[in-house]
């Protein structure tokens, strides 16, 4: 079941609504991949807790 990734970024002051991320069913990992993606895409409104 995909998820579709969605953020508030604080830098650009926007919401941005970015894409599909395919779950592989390894919970630990579609976590790990999509915080990944995440930390390199956007700074959220408290980056010391990201």
């Amino acid at each position: 079941m995909p998820v579709f990734l969605a953020a508030f970024d604080d830098l650009g002051k926007r919401v941005v609504l970015d894409r599909l991320f395919e779950l592989t069913g390894d919970m630990e990992a579609d976590n790990a991949a999509i915080k990944a993606y995440v930390d390199t895409k956007w700074t959220g409104i408290h980056p010391e807790k990201q």
